[in-house]
């Protein structure tokens, strides 16, 4: 489940920028091939075995292409974020066995992989609890790049995680 749930984050940071505006009509043989080209660029680092990003990103984009009928263009660039982020967490729960044997890289630190994190982690935090949600969020981001400020593991090693989380926890819980 950890390993599902940082391969979400990375996917989804890096599959969140927008295609180029095409000039063809929408989802033609070229603009498909075209968004699978861009995306399998983009998650070649993540997802190095190429029969495993082909599966990937092939099941990515026949969503896309069903939910987003007028394109990739057709929505604000955080609505499609949030849609591929969607997309990508319903691939990888049908995909976990297969996603647990294969090895992941490091990631470059980039403002969308941080707001990807942070998104996964306050989807799953209490409705009712999320000042300290974004708290604790700012804290596991802030603790992870001191930890890892060029690259990070992807998915971090548990006693990291589990020591990371101790901290952000004793720090969201103290007293002003």
């Amino acid at each position: 489940m950890k390993k599902s749930l940082v391969l979400i984050i990375a996917l989804t940071g890096i599959l969140t920028c927008k295609v180029e505006a095409q000039t063809t009509s929408v989802w033609t043989t070229e603009y498909q091939t075209k968004t699978y080209n861009d995306f399998d660029a983009q998650v070649k680092s993540v997802l190095p075995d190429d029969s495993i990003r082909n599966q990937a990103v092939t099941d990515i984009v026949g969503k896309l292409k069903i939910m987003l009928p007028k394109g990739l263009e057709s929505i604000p660039e955080d609505s499609l974020a949030h849609i591929t982020r969607k997309i990508v967490k319903e691939w990888m729960t049908a995909n976990v066995d297969l996603l647990n044997k294969i090895l992941l890289i490091p990631i470059t630190w980039t403002p969308e992989l941080e707001a990807s994190y942070k998104e996964s982690i306050i989807t799953e935090w209490p409705k009712d609890d999320l000042p300290r949600g974004h708290k604790y969020c700012d804290c596991v981001i802030r603790q992870l790049r001191i930890i890892y400020p060029g690259k990070m593991p992807m998915p971090p090693p548990d006693d990291v995680s589990i020591k990371i989380s101790k901290i952000c926890v004793a720090e969201i819980d103290k007293k002003p």
